[in-house]
């Protein structure tokens, strides 16, 4: 029996000096301090003005693109095609802009896809709206 705890004896020591060699080795303070969504950031000023407009389609992909916050229409699509040549028109006249993605009725999520292929070819900064709930 005596030879049966000083095994057991033996694997709780070595646990705890594996335990505290591993405290000891690794760093146990985060270098790298990531916001975390709803902490309070400070607003940093923008560099340059940043242009937004939304691109409103439904589940026919009749695109219309509004100039924000005026509510200006910018251009009409009912086509892929020309609605990259609206959205092209779009960059040529402000390189900075935002293209704010927004289904309307039945719109589906394939839509929103090609869309979205169709802004990562074109590397064109764009982001979904977000809807009502």
């Amino acid at each position: 029996m005596e030879a049966h705890r000083t095994d057991l004896q033996l694997f709780v020591d070595l646990g705890f000096i594996l335990l505290a060699a591993f405290f000891l080795l690794t760093e146990q303070v985060p270098r790298l301090q990531v916001p975390l969504p709803g902490e309070e950031q400070e607003a940093e000023a923008p560099e340059a003005v940043t242009e937004v407009y939304t691109v409103h389609f439904d589940e026919r992909m009749q695109v219309v693109v509004v100039h924000e916050p005026e509510q200006t229409p910018f251009c009409t699509a009912a086509t892929v095609a020309a609605l990259q040549t609206c959205l092209v028109r779009v960059h040529v006249q402000t390189p900075e802009s935002v293209l704010l993605l927004s289904p309307q009725g039945d719109a589906t999520l394939q839509q929103l896809v090609t869309l979205l292929d169709l802004c990562l070819a074109q590397r064109w900064a764009c982001t979904i709206a977000q809807q009502p709930e």
